[in-house]
Formats: C-alpha cells, structure tokens, sequence
C-alpha cells in the first residue's frame, strides 16, 4: 500500500485528476446493476427509473468526467486546474458517502461501495487537501463546494429509504439519454 500511496504522492496535481477520473469511471462501472438495488430498497422510485436510465447516467457521468477533467487539464496550470475540477470532485465524494450510507442503513453492500471507499474518498479528500494546502485554491472556496455537496449528503441521511429528490432527477437526465440511444434489443 505504500508504494501506491507514495507513487501518488509523486505525480503533480494535474496527472492526478486523471487517475481520478479512471477512479470515477470504475466507481460507475461498479454501479451497473445498481437500478434493482435502488428499487428492492427505496421508496418513490419513479416509473422512470429503470436499469437502462440508470445506465444512461453511468454514461452522462462518465462523459461528463471527461469533459471537466479535458477541460481541467487543458490550460497545464495545476491552479486553473483546481479551480475547475474541485466541485466535480465534491461531487463525486458526496456521491461516494451516499454508497457508505446506504450500505450501512440497509446493511448490505451498495453497487459501488468497494470503489467509493477505497478509492473516490481516498484519493478525493487527498486531492481538495492538495489543492488547498499548495494554494491552487483558497480554502473558503473548497468549503463552499463542500457546504453544498454536504446539503445533498444530509438529505439523504434525511430521506433515509425514500429516494431523493436530487436521485429522481439524476433518473430523469438517465431516462432523457436512455431515450435518445437506440435500445439494441
């Protein structure tokens, strides 16, 4: 474990974002199945809700990582980088703290519990600390993204097994791209 955690140590800001981005990739990856989970467990899951959708949102996520990080990482600058790239990184912790939650209160492994724990959390915390210890982002502008992310987190502790305004309309962006994509069946 040292040996991971020291080779990224030494890799700069920038070339992290991008091991971050596969983290996040394999974080939705793992979530594949995640549709029929939600559905066993949560209450107010819309008709809309379906594997496909769930999918749908695999994909936009994936897509959407790409572009920020692309967009990140154009100017070389770790600091333009950072304050590009650190709300999607809030993200994708609060997100990763949701799988934590749900496996805890439903006492059962929640698609994408392995990666959010050992791998969305870890290198997302490390990386706000990098950006905000180096000075590529002033601390009040970290703690903003993390009081708006922690807002969504808390509602979901909230909501308990009810599902969250914010999943239904995550759902909703799913199903519009489920909607769009030829169905190979």
């Amino acid at each position: 474990m040292n040996m991971l955690t020291d080779s990224l140590a030494s890799l700069e800001f920038i070339p992290l974002v991008w091991v971050f981005l596969s983290f996040s990739i394999l974080h939705e990856l793992e979530e594949w199945n995640i549709h029929g989970f939600e559905r066993r467990l949560f209450s107010g899951v819309p008709d809309y809700a379906t594997d496909r959708s769930a999918r749908g949102v695999i994909a936009f996520v994936c897509a959407a990582g790409l572009v920020w990080t692309s967009a990140a990482a154009l100017s070389g600058n770790p600091a333009i980088a950072a304050w590009i790239i650190v709300p999607a990184i809030f993200f994708m912790v609060m997100n990763a703290l949701q799988h934590v939650y749900w496996s805890i209160l439903f006492r059962r492994f929640a698609p994408g519990i392995f990666t959010a724990a050992c791998l969305i959390i870890p290198l997302g915390g490390y990386l706000i600390f990098r950006a905000v210890s180096r000075g590529y982002v002033p601390a009040g502008y970290a703690a903003a993204w993390a009081v708006l992310f922690t807002a969504i987190w808390v509602q979901t502790i909230l909501a308990g097994s009810r599902m969250t305004h914010f999943l239904r309309g995550v759902y909703a962006i799913g199903h519009w791209i489920s909607e769009r994509i030829p169905d190979p069946k």
